[in-house]
C-alpha cells in the first residue's frame, strides 16, 4: 500500500502539467497567440531563392512565449496537432502571397503530423489555402518526418502524388535514420532531403559521421533530389558540407529563427 501512496504524487505533476499546457494550446488557437517564426535554408550552390523553414510558437494567457518542443508533444497526445498544423498551413501561405506582391521569391517549409496526414481532406484543406491567397502551390514545400513516412509508405505516397498534382514540393524531415534510406527516395517523389541534424554536431571532428554524410548526399544526387543539413553550429563543419556537395544548410550558426522575415531585398 505505501508503495501506491509513493506512486502517485510522481505520475499527478506530470498530469497536470500536460493539462495546463493543452489549456495553453487551446487558449493560443481561440485567441490567435500563435505566431510563425523562420530559419533561412542558406543554398551552399549559389542558388538565389528565398527558401525558409518554418517553426511555431505560441503565447500563453501571461504572454510567455513556448516554443515549439514545449508544446507539440502534448498537442500530438491530446489531439490538437492538426488544429495547429492548419493554422500553421494557412498562416505560411498567407505571408507567402504577402511576400510574393511585394516582389520577393518566398518559398517556405511546413513540416506535418502524422494526424494531419492521415486526414484524407488535407490536400484540399491546402488547396482552399492556395486558392484563397492567391498562392501557387510550387511556392510551399510540404515536409515529413522520416519516421512517420516509414510507418505509413503507402498512403504517403499517395499524398505525395495528390500534392504533386498542385505543385507543392515535398521533403523528408530527419532523413538517413532508417537503414535503407534509398528505398523512400524510391518510393516517392522527393525535393528535398533534410538530413537528421545530429549529423552536423561535431561533424569537423568525426570521420564516421562525415563518411555517412556524404553516402546520404550523393545518394540524393542520384535521384535528383536537393540535400538539407539543419542542425549546423559551426564554421568547420559548414566546410565539410561544402566539400561533401551538400546543397543547402540551416541551423543556429547560420541564422536563429526569427519572427520577422529578413528578406533580401
Amino acid at each position: 500500500q505505501i508503495h501506491v501512496i509513493e506512486a502517485a504524487p510522481r505520475i499527478a505533476p506530470a498530469e497536470d502539467e500536460e493539462a495546463a499546457i493543452a489549456r495553453k494550446i487551446e487558449y493560443a488557437l481561440r485567441n490567435d497567440q500563435l505566431k510563425l517564426v523562420y530559419q533561412p535554408i542558406i543554398s551552399l550552390m549559389g542558388d538565389s531563392q528565398e527558401n525558409y523553414s518554418v517553426l511555431l510558437r505560441l503565447f500563453d494567457e501571461d504572454e510567455n512565449l513556448l516554443e515549439a518542443k514545449d508544446f507539440i508533444g502534448t498537442a500530438i497526445r491530446r489531439g490538437l496537432i492538426e488544429e495547429l498544423d492548419k493554422w500553421t498551413i494557412r498562416s505560411a501561405i498567407e505571408v507567402i502571397g504577402q511576400q510574393r506582391r511585394a516582389g520577393h521569391g518566398l518559398s517556405l517549409f511546413i513540416t506535418l503530423s502524422e494526424d494531419t496526414l492521415r486526414n484524407p481532406n488535407i490536400v484540399l484543406w491546402i488547396c482552399d489555402c492556395l486558392r484563397e491567397f492567391d498562392v501557387r502551390g510550387n511556392w510551399l514545400t510540404i515536409q515529413f518526418q522520416e519516421d512517420v513516412v516509414v510507418g505509413n509508405l503507402a498512403s504517403i505516397s499517395k499524398l505525395v502524388e495528390t500534392l504533386r498534382k498542385i505543385k507543392c514540393r515535398v521533403a523528408i524531415n530527419r532523413f538517413g535514420a532508417t537503414e535503407r534510406p534509398e528505398m523512400l527516395l524510391q518510393a516517392l517523389a522527393l525535393d528535398f532531403v533534410h538530413i537528421r541534424p545530429g549529423l552536423a554536431q561535431g561533424l569537423a571532428d568525426d570521420g564516421a559521421k562525415q563518411q555517412r554524410l556524404l553516402q546520404l548526399a550523393t545518394l540524393a544526387r542520384e535521384f535528383n533530389v536537393k540535400s538539407v543539413v539543419t542542425g549546423v553550429e559551426d564554421a568547420r563543419a559548414l566546410t565539410v558540407l561544402w566539400t561533401a556537395g551538400v546543397d543547402y544548410v540551416q541551423g543556429n550558426f547560420l541564422q536563429r529563427p526569427s519572427t520577422t522575415l529578413e528578406v533580401q531585398a
